[in-house]
């Protein structure tokens, strides 16, 4: 079986962190091409850190998101080419993994009917596969409606309208188009934990909002970017969360591979179990604790 993954990438600082190399890395011995795609200026230095692991660099300027740039990168394989591989993944590095091997995921998956499927989902919006890492079927990778998708992607004025439009809008013109999704790790709370967490997300978040200090987007806060009338019928959404974020703990202990950056960086829910995630990982896992040390040392985390 011939396999192509699409890994996005950026880093404020023009860098390609250790964890970054450590993802690839077990990419490279589950899938036969990694095409590297980044939003950052990296220089020479930096892409010599991958170039025995990846087939190609893209350099691109930092715009439409992760979605655009997965677009490009299709277009760098060319949509004839790609109709030669059985399976393509489109991933980025807004995870630390995998946590757990990769190779026992798509063992899970093998006997399970569907044309293509994802880690993790969220209910934001609306339940949804999360596109941190999503694995297509070749009979998606040869269909018009998957072409017609990724040629349709234009630049949009926040993260929130990308998720909505492509993030969900994948999801649903394939499903529409009669292919079958499917999810590996599924939590599913109560309506009280969804307030609660909630709840905690704003008294975070108005916190961030009076302090310079504290939060790697400091005044970039959810306040800023948001209408004041989204962020009322989120809230009050109680189908509406994250669950990678404020579930972390849980998805480790089922086996997830994926711990978000976001989790440890921003801990945007005001969650106490953070503090103890280095116990946490070494608990369940065997991934080595020192390539997130090293990252958020250098966020000055």
């Amino acid at each position: 079986m011939k396999t192509i993954s699409i890994f996005v990438h950026f880093d404020k600082d023009n860098k390609i962190h250790c964890y970054v190399i450590k993802y690839l890395q077990e990419l490279k011995n589950q899938f036969n091409e990694i095409i590297f795609v980044s939003n950052s200026n990296l220089n020479s230095k930096e892409q010599d850190k991958i170039k025995g692991i990846v087939r190609h660099i893209i350099i691109r300027d930092n715009k439409g998101y992760d979605f655009m740039a997965w677009r490009d990168g299709i277009r760098y394989i060319g949509y004839n080419n790609l109709h030669n591989y059985d399976e393509l993944v489109i991933a980025n590095d807004s995870n630390y993994a995998p946590l757990f091997p990769f190779k026992n995921i798509f063992q899970s998956i093998k006997n399970i009917d569907c044309d293509f499927w994802g880690i993790t989902e969220s209910s934001s919006f609306k339940t949804h596969l999360q596109s941190s890492f999503l694995v297509f079927k070749k009979n998606i990778i040869i269909s018009n409606v998957f072409k017609n998708f990724w040629e349709n992607i234009k630049v949009e004025n926040s993260k929130t309208d990308v998720i909505k439009k492509y993030e969900l809008g994948l999801q649903e013109q394939l499903e529409a188009a009669g292919f079958k999704s499917h999810v590996i790790f599924k939590i599913k709370l109560s309506k009280y934990k969804v307030l609660k967490y909630k709840i905690k997300r704003i008294l975070v978040l108005i916190k961030r909002r009076f302090r310079k200090d504290l939060g790697y987007y400091n005044k970039k806060t959810y306040f800023i970017k948001n209408k004041p009338k989204e962020l009322l019928l989120n809230f009050f959404d109680l189908s509406n969360i994250n669950i990678t974020i404020c579930c972390w703990e849980e998805l480790i202990k089922m086996g997830c591979p994926f711990l978000k950056v976001e989790v440890l960086r921003d801990n945007s829910y005001g969650l106490k179990n953070v503090k103890n995630w280095e116990n946490i990982i070494q608990k369940y896992s065997e991934y080595d604790i020192n390539l997130i040390k090293s990252h958020l040392k250098q966020l000055d985390l």
